[in-house]
């Protein structure tokens, strides 16, 4: 039987991902078009809009799997152009709109660039070869998971042994009535449980899967469970945790007093309002709700809980800042491949020397800071704190730079356990208790003794 790419789920699912990523481009578009319009938009980088513009008319009007693939294919044609522009020349514009064009139409290359290589590049009569020649392999692999399986579990059976895997299914066969699983009713089990149990409150709701869910409901009463989450903190996809059972109570909860209802805990006591007010705007401005499934709107964001009274006026805390640290040569006139200067060790030394001297400057004013309790004490080296994205190859050179400059640092990463100064300190010393004669471990030990700063 001969079967259309385009027919089976698998086709429908990767024609669907294509579609929204033509929606994204869609949407940069309008943005760009938007900027261009603007007496002080990058009218140069015209050129740019126009053809990813004709990119995005072909993509459109291709209706078929076949034809999609023709225009994939050809996609070079319309990525070539570069976001060039001299410093000089970009004085003439906003630098606000001219770096959001750029992102936008950057995001637009790589979107484009990618769907060269996109499934629908193979001819469906191609894929259908294919499939009929992997029919035979998937089949075996399919036979030999069953295989595997019974034999793992009667392993585990004859040892009297679970995985974690087990604790879950195994708990929910107990728990559903033999007969009812494409329609889970409560066993005797369940029903026993769901006398004994007053409450039932789960937390991190977001990273709850079905099997999970379907165990909740069968233990629990309609008027007893009590779910705690944020879809914004939605982590664990990739361990088949579903987001969409957190959605589906929060759009369908209401705010009454009835039974199922939603209480929305919007006040933040953790952070001050202005901090937690410049968080939000960027929130705002840039949260996709297709991604997340949660239309971020006001109402959606947190209000400030944490009042502070009484604050000194050497207080710390107060108006944000944001500093803009410029490590390149000429931004905008940077080739493309250039574009990713974020790992640079050079960039990454003056990133440093920012740090060093902006910690320095605080702790240097001998500010106030609030502790727990209300009170207010001088600031001291362990309330500064630095947060990054990615520590990988960088946390353990931040440290040694930080205390050769007299600030007393720690960092929390996983790898580089043995790069850590303290752990090379002791292997330094260990070298020498074991042969004293070494001189490479005792200069080791000279410059990574802990001073005082």
């Amino acid at each position: 039987m001969t079967i259309n790419p385009s027919d089976t789920l698998w086709g429908q699912y990767m024609w669907s991902n294509h579609m929204a990523v033509i929606d994204r481009i869609r949407e940069r578009l309008e943005r760009m078009e938007q900027i261009l319009l603007d007496p002080t938009g990058p009218h140069k980088w015209q050129n740019i809009y126009d053809n990813q513009l004709a990119a995005l008319g072909m993509l459109s009007a291709a209706q078929t799997w076949d034809d999609m693939g023709e225009v994939c294919k050809h996609m070079d044609t319309f990525i070539k152009d570069q976001f060039r522009m001299g410093s000089k020349e970009a004085q003439a514009y906003d630098p606000i709109l001219l770096a959001e064009f750029k992102s936008l139409g950057g995001q637009n290359k790589d979107d484009l660039k990618a769907m060269q290589a996109a499934i629908f590049t193979v001819p469906e009569a191609t894929l259908q070869d294919q499939f009929k020649a992997q029919y035979p392999i998937i089949e075996g692999l399919v036979e030999l998971t069953i295989a595997f399986h019974q034999a793992y579990r009667d392993m585990k059976q004859e040892q009297g042994i679970m995985d974690f895997s087990d604790l879950e299914h195994l708990c929910l066969a107990l728990l559903v009535e033999p007969g009812t699983e494409d329609d889970p009713q409560p066993s005797e089990v369940a029903k026993e449980l769901q006398d004994t149990f007053k409450e039932i409150m789960v937390d991190e709701y977001q990273d709850t899967n079905g099997v999970q869910e379907t165990i909740i409901n069968l233990i629990s009463r309609i008027d007893n469970r009590f779910y705690v989450g944020d879809v914004k903190q939605a982590i664990y996809s990739f361990r088949m945790a579903d987001s969409s059972l957190f959605m589906e109570k929060y759009n369908t909860y209401g705010s009454n007093d009835a039974v199922e209802r939603r209480i929305d805990l919007a006040k933040n006591f953790r952070t001050h309002e202005k901090y937690l007010g410049r968080n939000e705007f960027l929130v705002l401005s840039n949260h996709d709700g297709r991604r997340r499934e949660l239309n971020y709107t006001e109402a959606e964001s947190l209000i400030p809980g944490r009042i502070v009274e009484d604050a000194p006026e050497d207080w710390v805390g107060g108006d944000v800042e944001l500093q803009l640290l410029d490590v390149s040569k000429d931004t905008l006139g940077a080739s493309e491949s250039d574009e990713d200067e974020g790992d640079d060790p050079e960039n990454n030394e003056r990133e440093l020397d920012f740090y060093h001297s902006k910690i320095k400057e605080i702790h240097a004013t001998k500010k106030q800071v609030q502790t727990p309790d209300g009170t207010f004490r001088q600031i001291e080296w362990r309330d500064f704190a630095i947060l990054r994205r990615s520590l990988a190859g960088w946390g353990t050179r931040a440290v040694e730079a930080m205390r050769q400059a007299g600030i007393p640092a720690v960092v929390n990463e996983r790898d580089g356990y043995f790069e850590a100064q303290e752990i090379q300190l002791l292997l330094a010393l260990l070298s020498i208790i074991d042969n004293p004669e070494q001189d490479l471990p005792m200069a080791r030990c000279v410059a990574l003794w802990p001073r005082r700063p």
